[in-house]
């Protein structure tokens, strides 16, 4: 047999049962490895002994005087059992034997329920951190999902922004659907930027630049997002300290008509 961890021993209730003396004679043999070789079982082992000799006390009851000199004639045949309402008084004390062993077992009955509870409270925190990964799982898929229909959507154009003499080494792609009112940016090259400068992404709108972002640290492979309806795209290098409010014509990066 696969040794079983103290936890998944103890899971068993065949310490219980070793107790009130209900395991076969394999089981028990079990049983006393157990409570031979590992401390913690034993000190379990004793808790039980001592309470249930702690129950047996709390139910004790001194029997009626004369009880066992008739209790010797009944087993030597002298006599009959002598009944109170139909129940004989070997049979009354046989009940009061019992009385320590079904309070035994239900404090067994309470303690695994008590178990049961805390593995279904571990259940439902486990289920509730599965549903919240699950939840987190779905919004990404739909992100996703999201940008694949962006994408491949007929209404969808793609327009490409590249350096001039000020970044010649700068490439990015403009994708935009003008129905969905989105737009997005991704770029591909960056090359050296200039120290103290970042970069402005502006919008051309009936002849008005309107500022779209200001992007700081800018890596390739980053992707902007955005929802103006615009007629072109303008990136422009600006102080990186003092945010702009007009476009520095002058540092005209790259641009594109949408």
């Amino acid at each position: 047999m696969k040794r079983m961890t103290t936890e998944e021993f103890l899971d068993t209730g065949l310490l219980e049962e070793y107790v009130m003396g209900l395991c076969s004679a394999e089981e028990q043999s079990l049983v006393e490895q157990y409570i031979n070789a590992d401390t913690s079982v034993r000190e379990i082992y004793d808790q039980i002994q001592h309470s249930i000799s702690q129950l047996a006390d709390s139910y004790a009851i001194e029997p009626p005087a004369g009880v066992k000199a008739r209790l010797m004639d009944q087993l030597e045949g002298k006599a009959s059992p002598p009944t109170t309402n139909g129940v004989s008084s070997i049979g009354r004390y046989l009940l009061w034997a019992i009385v320590p062993l079904a309070a035994l077992l239900g404090i067994v009955a309470v303690t695994k329920i008590g178990n049961l509870q805390d593995d279904v409270r571990a259940a439902e925190v486990r289920y509730a951190a599965l549903q919240k990964e699950c939840s987190r799982t779905q919004q990404q898929a739909d992100a996703v999902a999201q940008s694949l229909r962006f994408y491949k959507s007929p209404a969808t154009l793609s327009g490409m922004l590249r350096g001039g003499a000020i970044m010649p080494k700068f490439e990015a792609v403009a994708h935009y659907n003008k129905q969905e009112g989105r737009y997005t940016m991704e770029v591909l090259s960056i090359g050296s930027m200039p120290a103290g400068k970042c970069l402005y992404l502006w919008g051309d709108k009936d002849g008005h630049m309107v500022k779209l972002q200001k992007l700081e640290d800018v890596v390739e492979g980053n992707q902007y997002v955005f929802d103006p309806a615009m007629e072109s795209f303008n990136l422009t290098l600006e102080d990186v300290d003092v945010e702009a409010e007009e476009p520095d014509v002058s540092n005209l990066v790259a641009s594109v008509s949408i």
